[in-house]
């Protein structure tokens, strides 16, 4: 697998708002470009899986290049699951690779390997959610397709069953499309309590398929994806505000209570609490203080905290809900 590195540089402007960041995107999203094997570059099949001695007379290729479905560009993916002695083969496209130890699907998973380039997807963002668009031919209770992203430290992390204490964040989702009629589009949200990690994200491992339960599904799925890219709401800091030093604790919370320390001078403001959609969920006023309490009456999640001044000073914090 050939590697093939995205990142994109946003500039939002509006009056007298402005911020440029590098935020990383995944690579080859929009599955335009393509190795000889073949496979999507920087995405793996069961082409360059490491399977069991039986379960390599049943692989196949599973993820074709479709230049016919096909939302933006020359090329989408399409992923399909079929039938091999007998057992349910899901259709798999995934950064990490496969790995079938057995014949029995329930034992295979995808895992990201640091020590090898075409098998890891290299990753230090904390995206809010994902977005892609999809065509899947399902419409029964026969089947679903499903993405997983997990977004997790310097580990050689598995989906499934992987080791929670390495995870920053997952966003999962099961979905069908109605069809294949028209280009839907999915998304779901990154959940930044679903592991304990606390380290920085290091890796993304992403995963596709077009039947969620390995070894069980509906052997005709096929799914087709295109445009996958992931969505950063973070605020945005005008840059004729002055930031000034905070700081916020316990981080993450358990309960949703949090104090914000607001360093040494006495200051007047406001705390605004948004979601990772950008809503007010909260805004606690401080007057003459250095320090306020926030309670977070919300489900588990990340939070941002806004916090301004009454003389134009701003900074914002993240939080975590457990």
């Amino acid at each position: 697998m050939k590697k093939l590195y995205t990142t994109v540089l946003s500039v939002l402007a509006a009056g007298s708002i402005f911020t440029a960041a590098a935020q990383q995107q995944p690579n080859n999203g929009g599955f335009e470009n393509w190795d000889n094997e073949p496979e999507p570059v920087n995405w793996n099949n069961m082409t360059t899986g490491n399977l069991c001695f039986l379960c390599g007379f049943g692989s196949s290729q599973r993820v074709f290049e479709d230049n016919s479905e096909v939302r933006t560009g020359n090329a989408s993916a399409r992923i399909e699951s079929t039938n091999a002695a007998g057992t349910l083969v899901n259709g798999t496209m995934t950064t990490g690779q496969i790995v079938a130890p057995s014949t029995t699907p329930s034992e295979g998973y995808s895992i990201t390997l640091r020590n090898n380039a075409d098998f890891n997807h290299p990753f230090t963002d904390e995206p809010d959610s994902l977005v892609f668009w999809a065509k899947y031919n399902v419409t029964d209770a026969s089947d679903s397709a499903s993405i997983s992203v997990i977004l997790h430290d310097d580990f050689d992390m598995r989906e499934p069953g992987g080791d929670v204490s390495h995870i920053v964040a997952a966003a999962r989702k099961r979905f069908q499309t109605g069809g294949t009629a028209e280009w839907v589009r999915i998304s779901a949200p990154f959940d930044y309590s679903a592991g304990t990690s606390t380290s920085p994200v290091a890796y993304a491992l992403m995963t596709f398929t077009s039947s969620y339960t390995p070894g069980v599904g509906n052997s005709s799925a096929k799914l087709w994806v295109d445009d996958f890219e992931f969505i950063y709401n973070s605020p945005v800091t005008s840059v004729e505000e002055l930031a000034f030093e905070a700081s916020v604790y316990p981080n993450p919370t358990n309960d949703g209570r949090l104090t914000v320390a607001l360093g040494s001078e006495m200051r007047n403001g406001m705390v605004t609490v948004l979601n990772v959609m950008g809503q007010t969920v909260g805004q606690f006023n401080f007057m003459n203080d250095n320090q306020i309490n926030v309670q977070i009456d919300q489900p588990a999640g990340m939070y941002f905290l806004s916090i301004r001044t009454e003389d134009g000073q701003a900074t914002t914090l993240r939080v975590l809900k457990n």
